[in-house]
Order: structure tokens, then sequence, then C-alpha cells
């Protein structure tokens, strides 16, 4: 079973990594208790839930040696190897065709 690690962020704000089976349903739970407009800045698709796994605690990691640096998503996403969204999403959905 296919599980994303997904970098959702705030503009100007906080970025969440994490991993989910869906990502855009982890987006809306989280926007719920969010009041600044939440977007999926990366997302990267692993063939199971163990190498899900494996990618997210690495990029914790990473994202832990640089959070004094205080990047935005899209840097930070970049140093994780975490290929960009690229307008492949809209208001947090997959556009048609994808």
């Amino acid at each position: 079973m296919r599980t994303s690690v997904y970098v959702i962020a705030a503009e100007n704000g906080p970025v969440k990594i994490g991993i989910a089976q869906n990502p855009f349903k982890r987006l809306k739970e989280l926007q719920t208790g969010s009041a600044p407009r939440l977007r999926i800045a990366y997302l990267h698709e692993e063939p199971s839930p163990q190498h899900a796994r494996a990618v997210e605690r690495t990029a914790h990691a990473s994202a832990a040696a640089v959070r004094h640096l205080h990047i935005g998503s899209t840097k930070l996403a970049k140093l994780l190897g975490l290929r960009e969204n690229s307008g492949r999403y809209r208001d947090g959905a997959p556009r048609a065709g994808w």
C-alpha cells in the first residue's frame, strides 16, 4: 500500500512533516484546527508505510538540523530531498488528470 511523506505548510509559518495514505484528507484535518490557509508544499510517495516512516524520520532529523535557520517550506523541502508540488494540486486536491 502506497504511503506519502508530506510537508504541509502555512504561508510564512510552521511546516508539518508527516506520513499519510491520503495526504489530502490529512490536509483537511489539519486545516480544521488552523486559521492560516495550509497547503501541501511537497509530496513524496513511497511504496510502503515502512519506507515512508524511514523517509519521515530522515526528514525530521534533517529539519531539526536546520530549524534554527527559520527557512521557508520551499527551501526546507529541497534540503529534505522532497519534490516540489509544482502546481499539481489546487486547494489541496489533485488537478484533473493526476
